[in-house]
């Protein structure tokens, strides 16, 4: 099922999404930091200039440099897993580093890992599992040809959800 079939017409999708107001364009949210490292040589090609903020390291510093070589073998090992990963999977992994706990959030895309991460606030399995069950309902709707067949598949995974905490 595409999107389109269950939404507004009118909202953002891909033939007007390069019309929606971004306020500030070229940037990522500040509570975080991206790279993005070749998935066979695991070197850096791309990363937020915010990175300085998180691990010490600018994004001048970053570029061309081997993960392994910033983060260690830690980190290596866990990415080197998501190397068979069909797009729309993910791995979510934290590790130390400098003093700090990071949660990394890794998929890949063309032929780069797309590595997501921030500091982590001792965040609980629970949201864990709450970001997977939503990046799975996306799969949903793709794979999905009716509204009804998309609800119930979302029915069940709501009642899979855990118990929050009000």
């Amino acid at each position: 099922m595409k999107i389109k079939d269950i939404v507004n017409r009118d909202i953002a999708n891909l033939t007007n999404c390069d019309q929606e107001p971004i306020h500030v364009p070229g940037t990522i949210q500040p509570h975080g930091f991206l790279l993005a490292v070749d998935k066979k040589t695991f070197q850096i090609r791309f990363c937020s200039e915010n990175s300085i903020e998180f691990i010490g390291f600018t994004h001048l510093q970053l570029l061309g440099k081997n993960l392994k070589d910033i983060f260690g073998s830690v980190c290596y090992d866990e990415l080197q897993k998501i190397g068979n990963f069909t797009n729309g999977q993910f791995k979510i992994f934290k590790f130390l580093f400098s003093g700090k706990e990071l949660e990394f959030v890794a998929h890949h895309f063309d032929n780069n890992i797309i590595i997501e991460s921030e500091t982590a606030h001792n965040i609980l399995d629970e949201v864990t599992d709450m970001f997977a069950l939503s990046k799975q309902f996306i799969g949903y709707m793709e794979d999905s040809h009716t509204l009804i067949e998309l609800c119930g598949l979302v029915a069940d995974s709501v009642k899979k959800l855990p118990a929050m905490i009000v």
